[in-house]
C-alpha cells in the first residue's frame, strides 16, 4: 500500500525545514508551488483580482486571509498558557470559508489568492494543500491494497490551510459520502483553517452530503459567502 505521511509527520517537517532553509527569501514560493495550486490559478492574488467583480466576496476572502495564524516561529513556553486559555473561549468565530455560486465566477481564484497571501505572510513556514474533492477521493482509492487503505483524513491531516475545490461535484455513493462526512468531522473537531468552494446551493449541498450532522458541521465551521456575476471563463 502507498503510504502518505501527514503534514505534521516529523519526517515531512524535517524535509520542509531543509527546503525552506535552502530557498531563503523565496521560501514562500516553494510552499505555494508545493500546495498543488492549479496552473490556471497560480497567479491569483488580491493584487491581480478586481474587487469590483464581487466586492463582498473579495473583502470576505481578504479578511479571512488576514485573520489566519501568521506565527512563523515556535511559541515560547511562557505564552502557551495564554494560548490554551484562548482556545477555551466559547466563540472564536468561523475557522473556514465556504465560497458558493455558479461556475466561473471566481471562487477558486479567491481561494488561491488566500493561499498566496498566507504563503507570503508566513514565508512558507505553514503547509498549504489545494485539491479537488473528486481528486482527493481518487487519492484515497489509490492507497487501497487488500484490506488496508488510508482514509481521506490521512491525506490532509496536519495541513495548516486546506482548500477543497468543487465540493458536491463528486459522484455520490455511500462510500464517497462517508469519506466526506469523516473529513468534515475532522475539520470541525480540529477547527482547521479551510476554504471550500461549491457550485451548489445549500439545499443541494445538504442532499449531496447526506446527513444533517455533516451539514451542521459545515455551517458551524464556515462563513458562507455567495458569489454573483458573470462566468469569467467565457468573457
Amino acid at each position: 500500500m502507498t503510504q502518505t505521511l501527514s503534514y505534521n509527520d516529523p519526517i515531512v517537517l524535517a524535509a520542509k525545514r531543509a527546503r525552506l532553509a535552502q530557498a531563503g527569501a523565496n521560501a514562500w514560493q516553494v510552499a505555494y508551488l508545493a500546495a498543488g495550486i492549479p496552473t490556471s490559478n497560480i497567479k491569483s492574488s488580491f493584487e491581480s483580482l478586481d474587487p469590483k467583480d464581487d466586492p463582498t466576496a473579495y473583502q470576505a476572502a481578504k479578511d479571512f486571509a488576514e485573520g489566519l495564524d501568521q506565527v512563523n516561529e515556535p511559541v515560547p513556553c511562557d505564552k502557551l498558557v495564554g494560548l490554551f486559555e484562548a482556545a477555551l473561549e466559547p466563540d472564536r468565530g468561523p475557522k473556514g470559508l465556504l465560497l458558493k455560486g455558479p461556475p466561473g465566477n471566481g471562487k477558486t481564484s479567491l481561494a488561491c489568492a488566500v493561499a498566496r497571501h498566507y504563503a507570503q505572510a508566513t514565508n512558507g513556514r505553514r503547509s498549504i494543500k489545494f485539491c479537488h474533492v473528486h481528486d482527493l477521493l481518487e487519492e484515497v482509492k489509490a492507497t487501497w491494497s487488500g484490506d488496508e487503505s488510508q482514509s481521506i483524513v490521512d491525506l490532509v491531516r496536519g495541513a495548516d490551510l486546506l482548500i477543497l475545490d468543487d465540493l458536491g461535484q463528486q459522484r455520490v455513493t455511500d462510500w464517497s459520502s462517508d469519506q466526506i462526512r469523516q473529513l468534515l468531522h475532522y475539520l470541525w473537531s480540529e477547527e482547521c483553517n479551510v476554504i471550500l468552494t461549491t457550485n451548489l446551493e445549500i439545499q443541494a449541498l445538504d442532499e449531496a452530503l447526506g446527513t444533517e450532522a455533516a451539514m451542521s458541521r459545515l455551517i458551524g465551521l464556515c462563513q458562507i459567502v455567495t458569489l454573483s456575476g458573470r462566468d469569467r471563463r467565457i468573457g
